[in-house]
């Protein structure tokens, strides 16, 4: 009955709807089982909202307004969307964890800098979805103004990485730590990135992740003061992988 079911919705959507299906897909962390949802909750004539704004408030993701004389009291999202936001949470999820398109990746871990991971994980929803609404009065595929053609946002640069090192330095300095372990700190950094480079590591780029197969070997007396590691165990396929978050000790 599930078989004939499915088979059942897919025609239909074959029928009517599979050019905006089509659409859905290439969104990333959309599969066919939420595509069908999506489509089932908005179907495809955006014209019932004048802007995306309106579109995310009727599906019960824009944030809330609990205020009174001058004080906040509430920012929660708005009701609505009883099965339309769980979707679009579990697709968020997917596709913040998606390496081949980390578009939304990126934008996640900007976000988690200034707000919580659940509440920056409703803002990844909140994006899909205004996607979607421009997608379908255009009916265009998913590719966002603000990433390039690598889906990467316009906004992440070596330029834009190198002033957030110098202020980082800058705060280190001003902390106490001097030149030789600010250098000594930048040299291992460097050391560990190569290393793990010749033993065919996976490195992220966008999180600052190692994932190594052996442990590297650093020495514990001057390297302690300056760096932290945090293992962790990660799988892998059948191989187990141990990740090295390089974090600058306080």
């Amino acid at each position: 009955m599930i078989l004939d079911l499915d088979q059942t919705m897919q025609n239909l959507i074959n029928s009517e709807f599979r050019s905006y299906f089509d659409l859905l897909l290439t969104v990333p962390g959309i599969s066919r089982v939420s595509a069908r949802t999506i489509l089932a909750e908005i179907g495809v004539d955006m014209s019932h909202f004048q802007t995306a704004s309106q579109f995310a408030k009727w599906a019960g993701l824009a944030p809330g307004s609990n205020e009174s004389a001058g004080k906040v009291f509430s920012k929660h999202v708005t009701k609505g969307g009883a099965n339309l936001k769980p979707t679009l949470i579990q697709v968020a999820w997917a596709a913040v964890k998606s390496k081949k398109v980390p578009y939304y990746k990126i934008k996640f871990e900007s976000l988690k800098q200034r707000m919580t991971p659940k509440q920056a994980i409703v803002a990844i929803a909140r994006k899909i979805l205004v996607s979607i609404y421009h997608m379908f009065k255009k009916k265009a595929i998913w590719h966002p103004t603000d990433c390039n053609k690598e889906f990467i946002p316009n906004n992440v640069s070596q330029s834009k990485e190198a002033r957030k090192l110098r202020t980082n330095v800058q705060s280190l300095l001003a902390m106490g730590m001097d030149r030789e372990e600010l250098l000594e700190t930048v040299n291992t950094s460097a050391d560990l990135y190569e290393k793990n480079l010749k033993e065919e590591a996976v490195f992220d780029h966008f999180t600052g992740e190692v994932l190594v197969t052996d442990p590297p070997t650093i020495k514990k007396a001057k390297t302690a003061k300056s760096l932290h590691i945090s293992e962790k165990n990660v799988k892998s396929g059948s191989s187990e992988l141990i990740k090295y978050d390089i974090i600058p000790a306080s």
